[in-house]
């Protein structure tokens, strides 16, 4: 009798301690951003293959942070396993440089693309001559909150693109003060980060229709913007996407990356992206206008990708 005890009793410690070491941490920036809400679409779309199939890859604990820079952080200190941040965020973590130059980790690598951050450079019509990007010049240019990593993407992207002369407004707004105050006419611009539709240009667009305009980059630009740092692509927005927007737009997006480092196990990487690519998982995302696909993650390349990674997208993502 105590033989059976003492192997059920070492039984549940195995499948515990098993259990246990399945299930990753993963942090998603500040609750309630948009990080933090395509997180736990990424989680939910995770729980739905567990409960259709069954699953194999670990399970994944959200946990949040101030934002890419401490997420990072988190994953040097292991305090998390799993981060998902800007493509901005991720280059320069591993090349130290910009914010990170004092934080330089080579072993930053990329799990997967999970979608694309895309700029908005949007003017008031009145505002605008040549409708791109260059218009900005010398305007009252709403960029983010102090502290919010979109500020410090939609300033690196300006200077890049050229725009050296603008005067920054509200950097204690967030973005729907931001839109509130076009809309009254205290500022005149703005640069706003989002998957399509971004809410605050579609509250703009729904007040100010034909008399807001949402800048173009011709590829030139781009190949500029590119030059100074691979993490950005051109990107055109849909026509119609907005209110009154009756052409498309060509304008440029960074992704936003699945992120781990080397100490993640191969296997467990591996079968993470499993579920994540599973048809379940993509049926999801897609129910919540998050349409991925595993080509994305090739198309989008901008660090190393994880050993794990790339056996399973060398594989067809089997």
């Amino acid at each position: 009798m105590k033989k059976v005890f003492f192997f059920t009793l070492l039984f549940v410690l195995i499948i515990s301690l098993v259990s246990a070491s399945e299930e990753l941490k993963m942090v998603c920036g500040p609750k309630n951003s948009d990080m933090w809400k395509l997180s736990n679409h990424i989680g939910s779309a995770l729980t739905e293959v567990k409960i259709s199939s069954k699953g194999g890859g670990p399970d994944v604990q959200l946990i949040s942070s101030s934002g890419p820079y401490e997420s990072i952080k988190m994953l040097f200190s292991h305090d998390s396993n799993l981060a998902i941040v800007d493509a901005l965020s991720a280059y320069e973590a591993t090349s130290g440089v910009g914010r990170f130059s004092k934080l330089l980790r080579r072993d930053v690598l990329a799990l997967a693309v999970l979608g694309l951050e895309v700029e908005h450079f949007v003017l008031v019509s009145a505002k605008s001559e040549k409708n791109n990007v260059l218009d900005m010049t010398e305007k009252m240019i709403y960029l983010g909150r102090k502290g919010d990593y979109r500020r410090y993407g939609a300033y690196v992207s300006l200077k890049s693109l050229g725009v050296e002369n603008f005067h920054e407004g509200g950097n204690e707004w967030d973005y729907e003060t931001s839109a509130e105050l076009m809309i009254d006419g205290s500022i005149d611009g703005a640069v706003y980060f989002g998957i399509p539709p971004v809410k605050a240009v579609q509250d703009i667009k729904k007040v100010m229709g034909s008399s807001l305009v949402i800048l173009s980059v011709d590829d030139s630009a781009v190949s500029e913007l590119r030059g100074s740092s691979p993490i950005w692509f051109s990107h055109t927005i849909a026509a119609n996407k907005y209110p009154k927007q009756k052409e498309p737009v060509v304008t440029v997006a960074k992704p936003i990356l699945l992120v781990s480092t080397r100490s993640l196990n191969k296997k467990t990487a591996k079968a993470l992206l499993s579920d994540l690519f599973d048809a379940k998982s993509m049926e999801y995302l897609n129910s919540v206008n998050l349409p991925i696909d595993a080509q994305m993650s090739q198309r989008y390349k901008v660090i190393e990708y994880h050993p794990g990674a790339v056996e399973f997208f060398k594989s067809g993502g089997d």
